[in-house]
């Protein structure tokens, strides 16, 4: 009786994916059958006739983006494009564009491969400052194989603290305090955690423990020690190697401004093992932000099911439906940046395209597309809400703007 749910689930699969892959998008779309593939000349002379082929890298905003270009290559200009692979990180891209042959995995990619001719020519929103230096890594070690970055794809990426419109304005109507500014969070002045849950409406389940994260990870401690003069925050183990002191729960970090009253302190969530976690330690000791530091298990549920300071990145989805904004910190200082000193604020990432380096000698107007191809963050906003409707789609939004 368990096995009928789970056919039904992969008809139901099966028949999204077979009609999106012989759906059209425009009225008049080149047929299927009438597309064609491009020409690569390898180096004894060989033809080697390919789709054009496309790494999707795994969060919405990259995916729309790659689905717009693959609707008016396929549609409008008339070649057949084939998705080649899905990677969770830019890094990735790099491994797809360049041969190798296990590009979804950043440990062990595959590289060391013969080349005939590339089998995938094109990625979509790399974020491309986290990636330069693995880039240029790839193109000393694999000399004429890296990828080319195509310039700014139109919109930036931007990862920071984000505080919820309704936080925002009770703040601001009950005394004019500006949530979205770090020094509201300053104890010797303001009283900012009324606006927030307490820790204690958390329960332990909803966050990972604190050995399971990097408040257990030395390098980021030992650059906390560095940076701020917070003895009674961290601790030493037997090997000498230093690890947070976390809550009694063992799931919070608390800043100093709040540790001796834990219920004066700010839930402020983060994901993964600890995205950004060197950076939000620095912060809130340099400005006195009563915070607790937590790494949500699942990170989104953590955050959606309580009134917190987030962690996120736009553009994506995952709050595109809580109206948000981001916390001002001072204005970046790159140098310190370099120095791992994080007590500025983060600067907007370049996101671009990037393409096969043997493209453009094989077919220009596919490459010339990628490098024109330039949309808003008001635009790729409008996509990915309208993405998360009801009864809608990722395709459905890139269609759509499409044919507008």
């Amino acid at each position: 009786r368990h096995v009928w749910p789970f056919l039904l689930l992969a008809l139901q699969v099966f028949w999204q994916a077979t009609a999106q892959a012989t759906a059209y998008c425009l009225d008049d779309a080149v047929p299927k059958e009438q597309q064609s593939n491009i020409t690569f000349v390898d180096a004894e002379g060989g033809f080697h006739d390919l789709p054009l082929g496309i790494w999707h890298l795994d969060w919405a905003s990259a995916r729309v983006a790659a689905m717009i270009y693959e609707i008016v290559a396929s549609e409008h200009l008339g070649y057949r494009v084939e998705v080649k692979g899905l990677g969770v990180s830019s890094p990735t891209a790099t491994y797809a564009l360049g041969s190798c042959t296990s590009p979804g995995s950043e440990l062990d990619p595959g590289c060391d491969v013969e080349v005939i001719v590339p089998e995938t020519h094109l990625s979509f929103e790399i974020w491309h400052d986290y990636n330069r230096d693995k880039l240029a890594a790839f193109e000393a070690q694999y000399p004429g194989r890296a990828p080319m970055a195509l310039g700014s794809i139109g919109y930036e990426g931007f990862e920071t603290l984000f505080v919820r419109d309704e936080a925002l304005e009770t703040a601001y109507q009950d005394e004019g305090l500006a949530l979205e500014y770090y020094r509201s969070y300053n104890v010797s002045w303001q009283q900012p955690w009324q606006y927030f849950s307490p820790m204690s409406d958390f329960d332990p389940s909803e966050l990972s423990p604190c050995e399971e994260t990097l408040c257990n990870f030395n390098g980021d401690m030992q650059l906390y020690k560095r940076i701020i003069d917070d003895p009674d925050g961290l601790m030493e183990n037997p090997d000498g190697t230093l690890r947070c002191v976390c809550d009694d729960t063992q799931r919070w970090w608390l800043s100093p401004a709040c540790r001796q009253n834990p219920e004066r302190c700010i839930p402020t969530v983060t994901g993964g093992i600890g995205w950004g976690f060197a950076q939000w330690m620095q912060k809130a000791a340099a400005f006195n932000m009563p915070v607790a530091l937590g790494v949500g298990a699942p990170w989104a549920a953590a955050c959606r099911n309580h009134k917190v300071l987030t962690y996120w990145w736009q553009p994506d989805t995952t709050f595109v439906d809580l109206v948000s904004k981001f916390v001002n910190f001072p204005r970046n200082d790159r140098a310190a940046w370099e120095r791992e000193d994080y007590r500025t604020m983060v600067t907007a990432q370049l996101l671009t395209n990037y393409v096969n380096s043997k493209l453009l000698q094989a077919a220009s107007r596919p490459y010339n597309m990628a490098k024109a191809m330039s949309l808003t963050i008001d635009q790729m906003f409008a996509m990915l809400r309208d993405s998360i409707s009801p009864g809608r789609t990722e395709w459905d939004a890139a269609c759509t703007w499409v044919q507008n």
